[in-house]
């Protein structure tokens, strides 16, 4: 990093983007997201996670296959071999029309020490925000609450403050993206949607909403952090919605 002479920003050259893509059942689609990430120079893994598939699998290696661990699974795949400076995590489930769109868009924004999370839309999410209530970064660029766990890019500082998630508790995976956005927007980072792209994300779910809930705040509530993550998500973040 070096020290910019505009406003004594620190400016962060380096983006080691890591790709990791989530699988439930959806791999044709994850090999088209490979493949378009790898056209791009940027090399992704497919973590697969679909019981069902295991042995329908192309064998490349690229393709990872697991036993139904389900999102926290897959996320602590991805972290355990993770060595770079962002992780992108996509599931394969999402369609992206312009890949290189997303990467350029993403490493302009992390330039900058203090932009912690970026996302692009979401064609589909529970937190679809009144784009009118947003600050605006720059851009199409405005900062939000929240981004959405099916198609995000973090620096090393949020993964790392997530870490390994307790599969004994929340093995779905549900307030990944929310606590790592608290714990970026509580220290003053930038968190953002992107909102000239927007990606495709089905409204079907693959797990009981209600189960996933619960796994949620119980794994919250272990870390220390229930009272916080609930005044934000509640008071703070939902606020926003549209």
């Amino acid at each position: 990093s070096i020290f910019s002479d505009k406003n004594f920003e620190i400016i962060n050259e380096t983006f080691d983007l890591e790709v990791c893509i989530f699988n439930y059942g959806h791999i044709d689609n994850a090999i088209k997201l490979y493949k378009q990430f790898d056209a791009c120079g940027i090399k992704a893994r497919i973590l697969d996670s679909f019981k069902e598939s295991v042995d329908k699998l192309p064998k490349v290696s690229y393709i990872e296959k697991y036993d139904n661990i389900f999102y926290s699974g897959l996320w602590n795949k991805a972290v355990d071999k993770f060595k770079g400076t962002h992780l992108m995590v996509i599931t394969s489930d999402v369609t992206i029309d312009n890949v290189n769109h997303i990467i350029k868009n993403a490493k302009s924004f992390f330039k900058k020490e203090d932009n912690w999370i970026y996302a692009p839309n979401v064609e589909y999410t529970f937190w679809k925000y009144d784009q009118e209530l947003l600050q605006t970064y720059k851009n199409g660029l405005k900062i939000v609450p929240n981004t959405d766990g099916m198609c995000w890019i973090l620096n090393k500082e949020s993964v790392d403050f997530i870490g390994d998630i307790d599969l004994k508790i929340n093995k779905i995976g549900f307030g990944v993206d929310l606590l790592a956005c608290m714990n970026a927007t509580k220290l003053g980072k930038n968190v953002v949607r992107d909102y000239s792209i927007t990606v495709k994300h089905p409204q079907s779910r693959s797990y009981n909403s209600q189960e996933a809930e619960k796994q949620e705040f119980e794994w919250i509530e272990k870390k220390g952090l229930l009272r916080e993550y609930i005044n934000y998500r509640n008071n703070f973040s939902m606020s926003f919605l549209g």
